[in-house]
């Protein structure tokens, strides 16, 4: 009997796949397509379940053996058998629409045990295994569509991007990668106020190679002399060489602080996703996004900056790693590039 859909073609295998290829083949489409890594966009959201639910029946001899013969894989009633049929059928689920209490399983919770199975970090794998706080990055970059007016000043900063409505819990964004990016970090030289190699960076601004803007790129070295970046951003071409101005960090569980306007989402933790027209794109558990000023955040230990806007000029321009953050003063505590030296200064006198 034939079904609606054709598992394996959505997987791109033959119907004689062995489990290594199914396994190879969701991979790297699980990553292209993941939610996270497309924010915003429907399509790909749609795309990502597909792929899980091809992948959860095909990875399974059973439900594989069958969907093969033309019935439900999981063996509720409302069988498949005819054209038009959804091994969900008997389970609630209709068409393109995923219903999780009985039928396929959550695509989210399908990515995060297949990577667990595997021995492999979730997040590293989808995003490149950004470190030094970095959210991590991957070809084809997340594309923000900002609609309404932004910020704190009488627009609603808060958007929902369709990220699936996950908490950290229940998303990559989880807490085991970090252990396994600090171990290997660890190896790495240290150098104040030089983003780190394997730091995601959102690019931005470019004037002339234009088609660049939005990708997101991981930071591979910094030139001294050209006081440029190599940014790995997956091209065959080879990497990009930027500037720092071109460049944001993505930044991992940074708090949110000082939003009058909505004084409910204040301490609230987020991941800094993007950058649009001068404002870090935040990305709430829940899948909601806000647009805001670099100083209406507070950054973890490690994160590089660029001091700006004090009164002492000679500390304009210099860069520099947050130590720590003294909330009782609102001032980080930072350690220069220049001399080493250690000085106090306003969320807002650093440029992240």
């Amino acid at each position: 009997m034939q079904h609606q859909k054709d598992y394996y073609k959505i997987l791109g295998i033959g119907r004689n796949a062995k489990p290594k290829e199914i396994k190879k083949a969701y991979r790297k489409l699980a990553i292209k397509w993941h939610p996270d890594k497309n924010p915003g966009d429907k399509a790909a959201e749609e795309k990502f379940k597909e792929i899980s639910e091809a992948y959860e029946v095909l990875s399974d001899e059973n439900k594989r053996k069958q969907y093969d013969l033309g019935g439900n894989p999981f063996g509720g009633p409302g069988g498949m058998g005819g054209v038009g049929g959804n091994p969900f059928a008997g389970m609630g689920g209709g068409g393109q629409q995923f219903h999780f209490s009985g039928g396929g399983s959550d695509p989210r919770e399908i990515f995060k045990m297949f990577f667990g199975e595997e021995g492999e970090d979730p997040f590293a794998a989808l995003f490149g295994g950004g470190g030094g706080g970095g959210m991590g990055g991957f070809p084809g970059g997340i594309r923000m569509q900002m609609g309404g007016g932004g910020g704190n000043n009488g627009g609603d900063p808060f958007q929902s991007f369709g990220f699936g409505g996950s908490g950290f819990g229940n998303s990559p964004f989880g807490g085991m990668h970090q252990q396994q990016q600090q171990r290997r970090q660890s190896h790495q030289r240290e150098r104040v106020g030089i983003l780190k190699s394997g730091t995601a960076v959102y690019i931005h601004s470019l004037t002339g190679a234009t088609q660049h803007n939005g990708r997101i790129g991981k930071i591979k070295s910094f030139d001294d002399g050209k006081q440029r970046y190599t940014v790995e951003v997956g091209l065959e071409t080879g990497p990009l060489a930027l500037k720092l101005s071109n460049l944001q960090q993505l930044i991992q569980n940074v708090e949110i602080i000082g939003i009058e306007s909505k004084p409910e989402y204040n301490g609230k933790m987020g991941n800094v996703a993007s950058y649009k027209d001068g404002r870090l794109i935040v990305q709430l558990a829940g899948g909601k996004a806000m647009a805001l000023k670099g100083e209406k955040i507070i950054v973890p230990k490690g994160t590089r900056v660029v001091l700006q806007n004090l009164s002492n000029d000679k500390y304009n321009g210099i860069k520099a790693n947050v130590i720590q953050y003294d909330r009782a003063a609102g001032r980080y505590l930072v350690q220069l590039s220049s001399n080493g030296s250690n000085i106090k200064v306003k969320r807002e006198n650093c440029k992240l």
